[in-house]
């Protein structure tokens, strides 16, 4: 591992956003794990439903569980991509501030790609919150 003393300021900049970016992997990677359980659930709840109805819990309660972990799957979602968004528009900003008067073509395209990433990472933003939004108020009214 190479000493800290050697690293560039940019380097050490990339490293920070990169962590983000790593904690932003593990929140997906977490929010995914528990909408594979959800899944599997709602699977064994139609394959086998006299399975399902013998646990004694209603099916009300179990319909509010289930919607209550497709909450926290949005909401894990939605925290990891706004650090997606954070760490991309940080990247961008100093894209900007570096490209200079004259920055060539390459440079410009880059910036453009960026802009278009951090647009797509506040579409999906927008995205989840309105997933949330419909998933409270399945969870609020189980059938």
């Amino acid at each position: 591992m190479p000493d800290i003393k050697t690293i560039s300021q940019d380097d050490l900049f990339n490293l920070e956003l990169i962590q983000k970016d790593k904690v932003s992997d593990v929140l997906f990677l977490i929010g995914t794990l528990i909408a594979m359980y959800v899944n599997s659930k709602a699977e064994q709840k139609i394959l086998c439903p006299e399975v399902t109805q013998a646990s004694g819990d209603s099916a009300v309660a179990q319909a509010t569980t289930i919607n209550e972990l497709v909450i926290v799957v949005v909401l894990l979602f939605l925290a990891a991509t706004i650090i997606l968004a954070y760490t991309s528009s940080t990247r961008l900003s100093k894209l900007k501030a570096e490209k200079g008067k004259t920055a060539d073509q390459t440079v410009i395209n880059n910036i453009s790609g960026n802009e278009l990433v951090v647009l797509g990472f506040l579409i999906r933003i927008v995205g989840y919150i309105t997933s949330y939004v419909g998933n409270r108020i399945r969870a609020d009214n189980p059938i």
